[in-house]
């Protein structure tokens, strides 16, 4: 297995005017931010998410330690 570097992302609401991104807490209220990981796609070197759902960026970093 090759080595890949992880990346923490922040994702929050976005309303467009043809999509939107809604993040909300487990009980559907809505939250300021979501903490996901992803590493880069080597074929299309777009970030893919390979983790989900982490209130904090605490969290996120104690899951994933080496991640940027």
């Amino acid at each position: 297995m090759s080595h890949r570097d992880y990346f923490i992302v922040q994702v929050d609401a976005f309303k467009g005017e043809h999509t939107r991104v809604d993040v909300t807490d487990g009980g559907g209220q809505p939250i300021h931010a979501v903490y996901c990981i992803a590493c880069q796609d080597d074929k299309t070197g777009v970030l893919c998410f390979v983790d989900y759902g982490y209130a904090t960026v605490r969290e996120a970093r104690d899951a994933w330690p080496h991640a940027q």
